[in-house]
């Protein structure tokens, strides 16, 4: 089980850590890269007993963050690796102009670049620049491992009664 507790970044109009539950640890990277693009501070919590007690504390960490996320878990030293990963992606992702995004959101489809640049009115080689310069090739590479990681990061599963 992960717990992901948001808090929205200031002048967004909302002040209040927003907390949503997920089972696919994919899903919650991507949730992680969507927030960290809106300015949130992003805590995860990765356990099978107390994954909200840690994503609240994960929340407090992150909120002091260079990369404004942070991640906590059952399973150690997996918490940490994780935590890493996904503040590596994050830092990318702050990174990002909105060009380099435009490029991420048209490649992240699937698409190849010559068919990204194409729906983006650009060249080939300005989409291959963009992706580039918006770390693309790294959160594509890095995303997985973070992924397995926060897996790892639960701990070991409780017995079953």
């Amino acid at each position: 089980m992960f717990v992901v507790r948001v808090q929205p970044a200031e002048g967004s109009g909302s002040d209040r850590a927003v907390t949503s539950e997920h089972e696919d640890a994919a899903a919650v990277v991507d949730v992680v890269l969507a927030q960290v693009r809106a300015g949130a501070a992003v805590g995860v919590g990765a356990g099978h007993r107390r994954a909200g007690a840690l994503a609240g504390a994960a929340l407090r960490g992150a909120r002091a963050a260079p990369t404004r996320t942070q991640v906590r878990g059952e399973g150690s030293p997996a918490a940490a690796h994780a935590d890493a990963v996904l503040a590596a992606i994050a830092d990318a992702a702050r990174r990002r102009t909105e060009p380099g995004w435009d490029v991420v959101d048209a490649l992240r489809g699937g698409r190849t670049q010559a068919e990204a640049a194409a729906v983006l009115g650009v060249t080939r080689q300005a989409v291959s620049q963009r992706a580039l310069a918006a770390g693309w090739r790294h959160e594509q590479r890095l995303a997985p491992l973070a992924a397995e990681l926060l897996v790892a990061a639960q701990g070991a599963a409780p017995p079953s009664v």
